[in-house]
């Protein structure tokens, strides 16, 4: 009787063993799963960043072409993005900063007008 009962112990551990390792296999693949979810929304935010910015670019130049003025400060986007022109000067020749921003993400373009 011992034997069998030493051969069960055995065989109890090994199931245990197996367990643990099937166990950590999904933890670590779940835990790699939301490194790439917290990436995906990252890159969404700068996408969204940069879509605000060009948006500011659009602005200026569609401005500048109707000969108004450059449009300064910061305009909300729909969708919580937001752009902030600043601008050297009035008229031409004059250095233009765009900065878009959504949520953490910044995107900044910068151009010269002559």
């Amino acid at each position: 009787m011992r034997v069998i009962r030493s051969r069960r112990g055995v065989a109890v551990g090994a199931a245990v063993l197996v367990l643990v390792l099937v166990n950590a296999a999904v933890i670590m693949s779940v835990a790699g799963s939301v490194d790439d979810a917290g990436l995906a929304a990252s890159r969404a935010s700068t996408i969204r960043a940069f879509f605000a910015s060009e948006s500011g670019v659009h602005l200026v130049v569609g401005e500048l072409s109707a000969g108004r003025d450059v449009p300064t400060g910061v305009l909300s986007l729909p969708g919580g993005a937001e752009v902030e022109i600043s601008a050297s000067d009035t008229v031409a020749p004059m250095d233009v900063e765009i900065r878009g921003s959504y949520l953490d993400a910044v995107r900044v373009i910068a151009a010269r007008i002559e």
